[in-house]
């Protein structure tokens, strides 16, 4: 006869209303004023400053708050048991332009405005455009204050400071003062987003309200290499050049290197130009020979990637002559000037020592008074071809022949 073994633990209740125990916990440490016996207790290790980040009140809060409020309510509570005084003083934060353009949505959209930017908002009045902002940053206050309530995120709501009040600016502006008085302060330089619309420079998180997915024209450009210049057994004539894709040919003015693969293999394409009515050679990379509708033209030439390392690529206005080292992301302008380096490989390979005219109809590659040199090594696999991955994937390609 078997004997039924003995539970060592009882049988967890499944039917256990973990919400209800929250509210009842909640209630608890309302009816007997825990938040404020934390601050009102001895506190032997002296003072220990929290304030709180303070959110935009003109959204409504999202699980996402949750969680960086759970993780941000972890040290007060430490350090509150560890013996210091920690007042958690909550903050509203009722600047920035989201706050502007969250209330130019509402005027648009009630036809209050009928236009954006600076000049709509002063037809508008400035006055009533800053007390709909004012009245925008306030207008779900206690719904955040509910939120932080239920999560057991403790918080000073009474003494809660506001970003727009001038006690608050004249503050910031003193902390900016003593940093300067103590010569922490300097003057820098950063590429940032700027909003040619309201004349103001904009953060990541302004920028990312407006992101938005566009297909980006991009064309082709040529980069001249001189007569006589040896690619394998291939001697170039005066047509000969390496065809370059680009969706920011804005980038051209600027590149000093073109890119290669040292393990892919590169082919010289022998092409006939019915524009100009003659004959051309194009070097470019073999696997892209059918995405450009090269594949049906003769090949004259197939080399490695490593065999164009150190080529020279000047054009007809040269005036002074680049040194360069055969790396794809290293190079150096002349005989003992700095290195320069780039974290976008990908972008020198699109483009070269070469100016760009812009018309209606051609593109057409300028001379630049500059030589530049072909590398060979990559930092990734397949990183200069990125671009050219791209350009097949989107398909948007508009290759002028010129």
């Amino acid at each position: 006869m078997s004997v039924k073994p003995k539970r060592l633990f009882e049988k967890a209740d499944t039917t256990y209303n973990f919400p209800e125990m929250e509210e009842r916990i909640l209630a608890f440490w309302d009816a007997e004023g825990v938040f404020e016996e934390t601050l009102a207790k001895d506190s032997p290790k002296g003072n220990w400053v929290f304030y709180e980040g303070p959110p935009t009140a003109n959204g409504m809060p999202h699980p996402g708050h949750v969680l960086t409020r759970v993780i941000k309510d972890c040290l007060p509570r430490y350090k509150t048991m560890q013996g210091y005084y920690v007042p958690r003083q909550a903050g509203w934060d009722t600047h920035g332009l989201p706050v502007e353009l969250s209330v130019e949505k509402e005027l648009l959209a009630s036809g209050e405005m009928t236009d954006s930017g600076p000049k709509a908002i002063i037809d508008f009045g400035l006055e009533k455009f800053n007390r709909r902002c004012f009245d925008s940053v306030r207008r779900y206050e206690q719904e955040w204050v509910r939120l932080s309530n239920r999560i057991g995120f403790w918080l000073d709501y009474e003494k809660a400071y506001v970003t727009f009040t001038n006690q608050y600016i004249e503050s910031v502006w003193w902390l900016l003062k003593q940093f300067y008085e103590k010569g922490l302060m300097y003057k820098g330089y950063r590429i940032q987003w700027y909003s040619t619309l309201v004349g103001t420079g904009l953060s990541s998180h302004e920028v990312a309200q407006n992101w938005q997915t566009v297909k980006d024209p991009s064309v082709w450009v040529r980069a001249h290499v001189p007569k006589g210049t040896s690619i394998g057994n291939h001697v170039a004539n005066e047509n000969t050049y390496f065809l370059l894709w680009t969706t920011t040919p804005w980038t051209l003015l600027s590149n000093v290197a073109l890119a290669v693969h040292p393990e892919f293999d590169y082919v010289v394409v022998e092409f006939h130009n019915e524009q100009q009515d003659r004959r051309e050679y194009l070097v470019l990379a073999e696997g892209l020979l059918a995405a450009n509708g090269l594949d049906a033209e003769t090949v004259v030439e197939r080399v490695k990637g490593r065999d164009l390392g150190g080529l020279a690529c000047p054009t007809t206005s040269c005036s002074t002559t680049t040194s360069l080292t055969s790396a794809a992301t290293w190079w150096r302008p002349r005989a003992g000037a700095s290195w320069w380096t780039t974290t976008s490989p990908w972008r020198t390979a699109r483009g070269s020592c070469t100016s760009r005219r812009r018309s209606a109809r051609t593109t057409t590659v300028s001379a630049s008074p500059r030589t530049c040199r072909c590398s060979t090594r990559s930092t990734g696999k397949d990183a200069p071809f990125r671009a050219w991955s791209s350009a097949r994937a989107s398909g948007s390609r508009n290759w002028t022949r010129t």
